[in-house]
């Protein structure tokens, strides 16, 4: 399931076999709400989603889904203000997840996954958050409540990039040519 906002009706024509979910507040929201507004048509069942922005090597989805729990990709880094950082607690499950994290041990990567059993408790947390809220601070609601264990997935040595900005977009061609 794609979620789609703004000039929905770009990707919907260059990929029209893939199924859909039209977020119209777009405007109003962020990916809270966009996230929920999917997820609100798939029952118990593992669900894996990623960032529209995220680019990624395709062995990265072999690390989540062989994750047994619900489990956050994550990159051991020194991360700046924009970053999503996380951090852990004393059983090394995520505690902490936003772009405010104090002690951050490294970037959540915008690649995650959720376990069945967890998903109707994280659906009810993405409507509880406010509309301009990530979906990481449902993450961090439930972790920090104690009600899911939410693994950080280290990256290693696989290539895992977000694209915010012309130099990210350069990187990611670069990595790209060597392949």
């Amino acid at each position: 399931i794609i979620v789609v906002g703004y000039k929905h009706y770009l990707i919907r024509e260059r990929f029209p076999r893939l199924t859909y979910v039209y977020n119209r507040e777009y405007a109003q929201t962020s990916t809270a709400k966009s996230l929920l507004i999917a997820l609100n048509k798939i029952k118990g069942a593992d669900v894996l989603w990623m960032n529209g922005d995220v680019f990624f090597d395709e062995d990265v989805l072999k690390l989540l889904v062989d994750c047994k729990n619900s489990c956050c990709l994550v990159d051991n880094k020194e991360c700046g203000e924009e970053e999503i950082k996380y951090s852990l607690d004393k059983q090394g499950y995520i505690k902490g997840l936003s772009k405010q994290v104090k002690e951050a041990k490294g970037e959540a990567l915008g690649i995650n996954s959720i376990k069945k059993e967890d998903l109707e408790l994280f659906k009810k947390e993405l409507e509880n958050v406010n509309n301009n809220d990530y979906f990481e601070k449902a993450f961090e609601n439930l972790t920090l409540n104690n009600k899911i264990k939410l693994m950080p997935v280290n990256i290693g040595r696989l290539f895992c990039h977000e694209i915010d900005f012309p130099e990210d977009l350069k990187k990611v061609k670069k990595y790209i040519r060597k392949k």
